[in-house]
């Protein structure tokens, strides 16, 4: 169906006709298309004074061959293998990278991370062969890495650490300190905490570890950072219910003053004119129960605290 052919006859001067034009047309130079299958006579006739005569040639028109669609699972890992079919049997199953394996009846396998795409093809002897794609991801072992960074931090303070593997989250064993998205740690509460980096794919979860020792106010030699005349910052009352005041003793410069909870996400940012000193009154009402982290920078001082929340 769609090509041609190209009859002649021995006789010249005389007209071509298709004696089945649904299934295939003739013109005048005796080239004939195909049009839909079957079998029918291609006639060449030639006309005189004595009559006309006609000579008739039969051919058979193929039906171009379906590959069908194909079905089965889309995403596979390394090292796997699953099965796909077509609608249609018969056909030569391919693929176009070397990120994915088939075999002959349709048994893909995962090679390395990345996209291929799958092709089957219905063969013809007569007509050209026509293809079906079907595209397959194929995900890597999961490895999270090894974490970098300090294994030890004083309460209050931060240290930060160097994600190993994109597009996983944190998580740590007990409250002795946070980590954010970003691999920032948070000394909370003196002692040892596990923090887990995890990353899912569809082949799986896989985890690494690093052990980190928060230091206490004695052990770093430091509580709440001082500033000239031992002035240090107060909170009031302490727990509260959502409200309460921060008092910054002055230190010459703007004090940025950020609140985050004790995962580490920021819950309040606010900046106020220290240069005289401030006080600063904050409400959290709406805020769920808990112990939040105040952070303070104002020049080159650095003030921290804990506010409970009831």
């Amino acid at each position: 169906i769609g090509a041609t052919i190209t009859l002649s006859d021995t006789t010249s001067g005389g007209t071509w006709s298709s004696g089945g034009v649904s299934m295939a047309t003739v013109d005048a130079s005796g080239i004939v298309t195909g049009v839909s299958g079957g079998t029918l006579n291609i006639i060449y006739s030639v006309t005189n004074v004595c009559g006309t005569v006609s000579a008739a040639h039969s051919i058979t028109v193929d039906t171009l061959p379906v590959p069908g669609v194909i079905s089965g699972t889309d995403r596979l890992c390394v090292g796997t293998i699953a099965a796909l079919t077509s609608t249609i049997h018969g056909g030569v199953w391919s693929v176009s990278n070397g990120h994915a394996g088939i075999s002959t009846g349709g048994i893909i396998s995962g090679i390395s991370s990345g996209i291929d795409t799958v092709y089957y093809t219905m063969l013809s002897s007569t007509c050209h062969s026509v293809s079906t794609s079907y595209i397959d991801t194929v995900d890597g072992v999961l490895t999270s890495g090894a974490l970098a960074g300090p294994d030890s931090v004083c309460a209050g303070d931060t240290l930060h650490l160097v994600i190993p593997v994109p597009w996983g989250t944190w998580g740590t064993s007990n409250g002795n300190a946070t980590v954010d998205a970003a691999g920032e740690v948070v000394g909370v509460h003196a002692g040892w905490d596990t923090l887990v980096y995890a990353v899912t794919n569809s082949c799986g979860f896989h985890s690494t570890t690093l052990y980190v020792y928060v230091r206490s106010a004695s052990e770093c030699g430091t509580a709440v950072t001082p500033v000239a005349g031992n002035a240090v910052m107060t909170l009031y009352p302490n727990p509260n219910q959502g409200t309460f005041v921060l008092e910054i003793p002055a230190t010459n410069a703007d004090a940025t003053i950020t609140i985050t909870d004790m995962l580490g996400k920021t819950v309040v940012t606010r900046t106020v004119d220290n240069t005289s000193g401030s006080r600063t009154t904050f409400n959290l009402a709406g805020m769920a129960a808990g112990n939040y982290l105040i952070r303070v920078n104002s020049g080159s001082e650095i003030f921290r605290t804990k506010v409970v929340v009831e």
